[in-house]
Protein backbone atom coordinates (compact mmCIF):
# COMPACT_ATOMS: atom_id res chain seq x y z
CA UNK A 1 0.00 0.00 0.00
CA UNK A 2 1.35 3.25 -0.74
CA UNK A 3 5.14 1.85 -2.04
CA UNK A 4 7.50 4.16 -3.28
CA UNK A 5 7.32 3.93 -7.13
CA UNK A 6 11.30 4.70 -7.25
CA UNK A 7 11.82 2.20 -5.05
CA UNK A 8 10.11 -0.61 -6.67
CA UNK A 9 11.99 0.91 -9.81
CA UNK A 10 15.22 0.13 -8.10
CA UNK A 11 14.40 -2.91 -7.05
CA UNK A 12 13.12 -4.47 -10.20
CA UNK A 13 15.95 -3.01 -12.32
CA UNK A 14 14.24 -0.33 -14.53
CA UNK A 15 14.77 3.32 -14.75
CA UNK A 16 12.14 5.71 -13.29
CA UNK A 17 12.03 9.55 -12.48
CA UNK A 18 8.29 9.46 -11.13
CA UNK A 19 7.84 10.24 -7.24
CA UNK A 20 4.57 8.62 -6.98
CA UNK A 21 3.41 5.37 -5.17
CA UNK A 22 2.09 2.51 -5.96
CA UNK A 23 -0.37 0.42 -4.21
CA UNK A 24 -1.84 -3.10 -5.31
CA UNK A 25 -2.86 -6.87 -4.54
CA UNK A 26 -1.19 -9.94 -6.04
CA UNK A 27 -1.91 -13.16 -5.91
CA UNK A 28 0.49 -15.83 -7.82
CA UNK A 29 1.33 -19.14 -8.21
CA UNK A 30 4.67 -20.63 -10.05
CA UNK A 31 8.13 -19.49 -10.50
CA UNK A 32 8.33 -18.74 -13.66
CA UNK A 33 11.65 -21.03 -15.02
CA UNK A 34 11.91 -23.77 -15.87
CA UNK A 35 8.91 -25.35 -16.71
CA UNK A 36 6.97 -23.66 -13.75
CA UNK A 37 5.16 -20.33 -15.27
CA UNK A 38 3.25 -18.14 -12.89
CA UNK A 39 -0.45 -17.10 -13.30
CA UNK A 40 -2.30 -15.22 -11.27
CA UNK A 41 -4.45 -12.14 -11.01
CA UNK A 42 -4.30 -8.83 -9.24
CA UNK A 43 -5.00 -4.70 -8.93
CA UNK A 44 -2.19 -2.20 -9.41
CA UNK A 45 -2.26 1.51 -8.96
CA UNK A 46 -0.04 4.21 -9.36
CA UNK A 47 -1.23 7.63 -7.94
CA UNK A 48 0.59 10.93 -8.71
CA UNK A 49 3.48 9.84 -10.79
CA UNK A 50 4.36 10.87 -14.39
CA UNK A 51 2.46 8.01 -16.56
CA UNK A 52 5.52 8.12 -19.10
CA UNK A 53 7.94 6.87 -16.39
CA UNK A 54 6.55 3.60 -16.62
CA UNK A 55 8.64 2.29 -19.11
CA UNK A 56 6.32 1.12 -21.60
CA UNK A 57 4.50 4.38 -22.19
CA UNK A 58 7.27 6.42 -22.16
CA UNK A 59 7.73 6.16 -25.89
CA UNK A 60 3.64 7.47 -26.15
CA UNK A 61 5.38 10.94 -24.83
CA UNK A 62 6.51 11.94 -28.35
CA UNK A 63 2.98 11.89 -29.89
CA UNK A 64 1.60 13.81 -26.98
CA UNK A 65 4.41 16.14 -27.27
CA UNK A 66 3.35 16.90 -30.47
CA UNK A 67 -0.31 17.91 -29.59
CA UNK A 68 0.37 19.41 -26.63
CA UNK A 69 3.31 21.98 -25.45
CA UNK A 70 5.65 20.40 -23.74
CA UNK A 71 6.21 23.86 -21.37
CA UNK A 72 2.65 22.44 -19.34
CA UNK A 73 3.95 21.36 -16.01
CA UNK A 74 2.38 18.29 -14.88
CA UNK A 75 0.74 17.44 -17.78
CA UNK A 76 1.68 14.14 -17.61
CA UNK A 77 1.41 13.21 -13.67
CA UNK A 78 -1.44 10.99 -13.02
CA UNK A 79 -3.48 11.55 -10.04
CA UNK A 80 -4.21 7.88 -10.65
CA UNK A 81 -3.50 4.94 -12.60
CA UNK A 82 -5.20 1.72 -12.39
CA UNK A 83 -5.51 -1.39 -13.82
CA UNK A 84 -6.73 -5.15 -13.34
CA UNK A 85 -4.43 -7.86 -14.28
CA UNK A 86 -4.81 -11.81 -15.01
CA UNK A 87 -1.50 -13.86 -15.58
CA UNK A 88 -1.52 -17.56 -17.19
CA UNK A 89 1.71 -19.28 -18.60
CA UNK A 90 3.91 -16.09 -17.86
CA UNK A 91 1.56 -13.93 -20.09
CA UNK A 92 0.37 -10.82 -17.89
CA UNK A 93 -2.86 -9.65 -19.72
CA UNK A 94 -4.71 -6.25 -18.65
CA UNK A 95 -7.97 -4.82 -20.24
CA UNK A 96 -8.71 -2.07 -18.55
CA UNK A 97 -5.62 0.00 -17.74
CA UNK A 98 -6.53 3.79 -17.20
CA UNK A 99 -4.72 6.58 -16.07
CA UNK A 100 -6.04 10.23 -15.19
CA UNK A 101 -3.87 13.35 -15.57
CA UNK A 102 -4.42 16.59 -15.54
CA UNK A 103 -4.45 17.19 -19.28
CA UNK A 104 -5.20 13.59 -20.70
CA UNK A 105 -6.76 10.41 -20.24
CA UNK A 106 -5.14 7.07 -21.09
CA UNK A 107 -6.77 3.69 -21.31
CA UNK A 108 -5.37 0.74 -22.69
CA UNK A 109 -5.75 -2.67 -22.57
CA UNK A 110 -2.56 -6.00 -23.65
CA UNK A 111 -0.30 -8.04 -22.89
CA UNK A 112 3.07 -8.38 -21.70
CA UNK A 113 5.31 -11.92 -21.55
CA UNK A 114 6.99 -12.30 -18.34
CA UNK A 115 9.94 -14.28 -19.94
CA UNK A 116 10.31 -12.67 -23.27
CA UNK A 117 9.78 -9.20 -22.55
CA UNK A 118 7.53 -9.05 -26.00
CA UNK A 119 4.32 -6.90 -25.40
CA UNK A 120 1.29 -6.01 -27.56
CA UNK A 121 -1.10 -3.50 -25.98
CA UNK A 122 -3.40 -0.78 -27.83
CA UNK A 123 -4.06 2.01 -26.39
CA UNK A 124 -5.95 5.61 -26.77
CA UNK A 125 -5.33 8.88 -25.27
CA UNK A 126 -8.30 11.73 -24.72
CA UNK A 127 -8.05 15.31 -23.73
CA UNK A 128 -9.68 16.57 -20.87
CA UNK A 129 -10.00 19.75 -18.91
CA UNK A 130 -8.16 21.73 -21.89
CA UNK A 131 -8.87 23.67 -24.97
CA UNK A 132 -7.65 20.66 -26.82
CA UNK A 133 -10.27 18.98 -24.98
CA UNK A 134 -12.80 20.91 -27.08
CA UNK A 135 -11.31 21.02 -30.08
CA UNK A 136 -10.22 17.54 -30.57
CA UNK A 137 -13.32 15.80 -29.50
CA UNK A 138 -14.62 14.93 -32.76
CA UNK A 139 -11.45 13.40 -33.44
CA UNK A 140 -10.81 11.85 -29.81
CA UNK A 141 -11.53 8.42 -30.96
CA UNK A 142 -8.49 8.44 -33.52
CA UNK A 143 -6.11 9.05 -30.75
CA UNK A 144 -5.34 5.32 -30.86
CA UNK A 145 -1.87 3.86 -30.70
CA UNK A 146 -0.43 0.47 -30.91
CA UNK A 147 2.56 -0.91 -28.81
CA UNK A 148 4.86 -3.88 -29.41
CA UNK A 149 8.37 -4.78 -29.54
CA UNK A 150 9.53 -5.57 -25.72
CA UNK A 151 9.31 -3.77 -22.43
CA UNK A 152 13.59 -2.95 -23.18
CA UNK A 153 12.15 -1.44 -26.74
CA UNK A 154 8.75 -0.70 -26.41
CA UNK A 155 7.46 0.45 -30.41
CA UNK A 156 4.17 2.79 -30.37
CA UNK A 157 2.87 4.09 -33.64
CA UNK A 158 -0.66 5.80 -34.15
CA UNK A 159 -3.14 3.45 -35.68
CA UNK A 160 -5.32 6.49 -37.90
CA UNK A 161 -3.00 8.85 -38.79
CA UNK A 162 0.65 10.05 -39.20
CA UNK A 163 1.75 12.80 -36.22
CA UNK A 164 3.39 15.76 -38.02
CA UNK A 165 6.55 17.02 -37.04
CA UNK A 166 7.33 19.66 -34.53
CA UNK A 167 9.37 22.36 -35.38
CA UNK A 168 12.16 21.49 -32.30
CA UNK A 169 12.24 18.05 -33.27
CA UNK A 170 15.58 17.04 -34.73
Amino acid sequence: ERARFRDIATAYAFESETEGTVSGTFDFKGSGIEGDPVSGSGTAAIYDGDVFSIPVFGPLSKFMGVLMPRSKPGYSTAHEATLRFAMAENILETRDFAALTPAFKLSGSGSVNTVTKAINFDAEMNFRNTVASIVFFPVSKLLKYKGEGTLDDPRWRPVNFTLPRRDDEP
